[in-house]
């Protein structure tokens, strides 16, 4: 029996500092980039920082 695991993923970290900054724009553009180049699963860690 053979089990084949696809491991690729990449994980981006997205940072806000104020509220006229849109993560979601920045998701959409690293997301179009990783299927691009095929870097597999995309997962982000978003931050809000404010101040």
């Amino acid at each position: 029996m053979t089990i084949s695991l696809n491991l690729n993923r990449t994980v981006d970290y997205l940072r806000v500092s104020t509220t006229d900054q849109d993560i979601e724009k920045n998701q959409s553009a690293i997301l179009a980039l990783a299927n691009d180049k095929s870097f597999g699963r995309t997962e982000f860690i978003e931050e809000y920082i404010s101040g």
